[in-house]
Parts: C-alpha cells; sequence; structure tokens
C-alpha cells in the first residue's frame, strides 16, 4: 500500500525532503514505518525516543496501523524553519485561529474582538529576541505542519470556551523569516472580568507550546540551531504512569434531576472523552445513570487541573441540555473524586458502578444498560 510520509524542522533536514512516497505491507505500523527510515537514514534512530507522529492530522501511537492513502507526518517534539503555502485562517463569531506569513497586528485584533459588555482585553505576544544560550540571535525562521497547526489552535480555543467564561479568543502564528523584535505569535482574550482573561490567555499560549505542531530555526552569528523544545511527549494511549494518576469521579445532578440517561447526553459525554486526550486526560471506562455519572480519568502531568477538566465537561453537557430546552442549574455543586492506587482497585470500584443500573432497578442485567462504555483502555504501571 502507498503512504505519505511529511516530514518537519530537523527530521526535514536528515531526509533532505518534506515528503515522501513509502511502499508498505498491509497491516504495517507507524514503528514498522520507522525502522525502515533508520535502515536508510541512520541518524533517525537518535530522534525515536522523542518523535511525535500523527496520522491525518491526529496525533498518535508508533504502534498505532497504518491504512492505505494515509498521511504519516513525524516530527521533533513541537515548538517553534517554512513551507509554501498560503495563509490558512478559521474565523467566526469570537473566535479567530490563524496561521500566517504576514505581521502580525495583535492590538488591532483586539479592537475587532471587544464587544460594549467587555471589561478586559488580555494580549499575548511572543516576540523574536537577540539571544539565546548565550549566543547572538541573527533571526528565527518558523515551520508549521500548516493544516494540523490550525486544527489543534482550534482545538485548543473550543476548549478556553467551555471552560472560563470568556467572550472571544484569538489565536495567531507566523511561519517563515522574522527579525528580531518581531510577533512571531499572539493569543488574545476578552472578557467581562480579568481573571477570566488572564487565566484563559495563560493556558492558551501554554498548551499552544505543547501541541501545535510549529518549530523555530535560530540564526546565530556561527550557525543555527533546530529548535527542539520541551514538547508534548505523547504516551500510549492504553497506558497509565505512576505520575499519571486514574481518577475515579462521580458528578451529581442538581436536585437529583433525571438528565443523563439519554442519547443525546451519551453522544455528546463520548464526544468530549474523546477530545480530552488532546489536553493530558485520558477517560476510561463510565456510566451514565439517570441523576449522576461515574468514569475513570488518569491525567497526565500536561493536564489540566482535575477541577478545571470536570468543569469544562460541566459546561459541555449543560450546552447539550439547554440545547435540548433543558434550563439550568443542571449540577451540584462540586464533585466527588477518589485516586486509585492498582488494578485491583480499579476492578473493584468498576464492577461496582457498573452494576449500578441494577439496583437502581433499570435493567436486569449491567450489560444490558446503554448508556454505559469505555474511550480508552487504562492501566496501572508495573
Amino acid at each position: 500500500m502507498q503512504v505519505k510520509l511529511l516530514f518537519f524542522a530537523s527530521l526535514k533536514d536528515i531526509v533532505g525532503s518534506r515528503q515522501l512516497q513509502l511502499d508498505l505491507p498491509h497491516g504495517a505500523t507507524i514503528e514498522d514505518v520507522l525502522t525502515e527510515l533508520e535502515a536508510s537514514y541512520p541518524r533517525i534512530r537518535d530522534y525515536r525516543p522523542v518523535v511525535l507522529t500523527a496520522i491525518n492530522e491526529e496525533y498518535v501511537d508508533q504502534r498505532t496501523p497504518i491504512h492505505e492513502g494515509d498521511e504519516l507526518a513525524i516530527f521533533p517534539p513541537v515548538s517553534g524553519g517554512e513551507v509554501d503555502s498560503v495563509p490558512l485562517i478559521i474565523s467566526r463569531l469570537g473566535e479567530l485561529y490563524q496561521i500566517t506569513r504576514d505581521v502580525i497586528d495583535a492590538q488591532n485584533i483586539s479592537r475587532q474582538l471587544l464587544r460594549g459588555e467587555d471589561g478586559a482585553v488580555c494580549v499575548f505576544e511572543g516576540v523574536v529576541r537577540n539571544n539565546s544560550k548565550g549566543k547572538r540571535t541573527l533571526h528565527l525562521v518558523y515551520e508549521a505542519y500548516e493544516t494540523m497547526a490550525l486544527k489543534k489552535l482550534e482545538e485548543i480555543g473550543i476548549f478556553v470556551r467551555q471552560v472560563w467564561d470568556i467572550d472571544s479568543i484569538a489565536m495567531i502564528h507566523r511561519l517563515g523569516h522574522l527579525d528580531i523584535g518581531e510577533t512571531s505569535v499572539a493569543v488574545i482574550v476578552t472578557s467581562a472580568h480579568r481573571r477570566a482573561a488572564f487565566d484563559a490567555c495563560h493556558y492558551a499560549i501554554d498548551k499552544l507550546k505543547k501541541v501545535v505542531p510549529i518549530w523555530k530555526k535560530e540564526f546565530f552569528e556561527d550557525g543555527y540551531d533546530c529548535r527542539r523544545c520541551q514538547g508534548m511527549r505523547l504516551k500510549r494511549l492504553a497506558w497509565t504512569y505512576k505520575d499519571c494518576p486514574v481518577y475515579y469521579l462521580t458528578l451529581v445532578s442538581h436536585d437529583r434531576k433525571r438528565l443523563f440517561a439519554n442519547d443525546l447526553v451519551h453522544t455528546a459525554f463520548k464526544d468530549f472523552g474523546k477530545n480530552a486526550i488532546h489536553h493530558g486526560v485520558t477517560v476510561g471506562q463510565y456510566v451514565l445513570m439517570p441523576d449522576h455519572i461515574h468514569l475513570f480519568a488518569a491525567f497526565s502531568a500536561e493536564a489540566i487541573s482535575v477541577s478545571v477538566w470536570v468543569k469544562s465537561l460541566k459546561n459541555t453537557l449543560s450546552k447539550c441540555l439547554r440545547s435540548n430546552n433543558i434550563a439550568s442549574p443542571h449540577w451540584q455543586k462540586g464533585f466527588f473524586d477518589h485516586v486509585l492506587r492498582s488494578d485491583e482497585a480499579d476492578v473493584q470500584k468498576w464492577e461496582y458502578v457498573r452494576h449500578n443500573p441494577v439496583r437502581a432497578g433499570l435493567v436486569a442485567s449491567a450489560d444490558i444498560w446503554e448508556f454505559q462504555g469505555e474511550v480508552y483502555a487504562l492501566e496501572f504501571s508495573r
């Protein structure tokens, strides 16, 4: 089968091309591709422990199988080189995401976003400085996996709007040659109050630096360095580590209203759970009861806090309920959480909660309760 390979930053320099076509046997995985590439380009072996991979613009594990027609991108940890393309932009009410080669005018964008009810605007601009690692910097060149970068900017922005009470957000990153003092990236957030604007802007730029596939090449007086920043190192989705605790969480409806055991909420919950992986949270098994939700989730070192993530989940499901003309309030304040210490504790807890529908008299067997499932498999390190 034919697979298209894309290379970025220092890996592009090693291969000598941004794009290759590769013939692979059916059933081949990304690990097989990397092994084959190492035979022709031995220096790739040095990147094997840290390389990131994406299929069709979604981060994936190296053991992921590849299919006919897939586009496989291979790159070092992200953050901050040069590609031939036109600016990419997503613009709608309250949101602006853009990858561009033009000068970024953050103040003009701020004026476009501001509304009469806004009481705060938080603007972050990342600019090119004249030194790095004790050496004098002449200029930078930024490179990106452009379509995926735009997609990741949008994912971050949507998440930020779910978690914080803001009015609008803009995230723009510039590519190509940048001189000292020029803006490389801007994040602008408007809101009624300053705290939400500060917190949302802070989270957005930190997340951008971790997951958006953009790299920078620094040109010094004595040469250049393709920067391999401390980007996000994706772990196996089916594995959690000692520094990645698994939480058992329970969320309860306001006044025990029967809100959650329906197809509408179930679909919204599953979609949210799948997207959570982009924010360092791996959702495992879950049960939706009429008036409460049980779920298991692992939080990586890069993840947001449990309370912020739960708030985002509640906001998402509340929007779903309101779209079905179910008025607020929907939730009991707070939530219940418990850190699991072992596979045994996980199994015991799951066996208990999965039988809740039976104990509540909703079904005769736990296996036939339709509002339960597993988003990703969670295991404990040994």
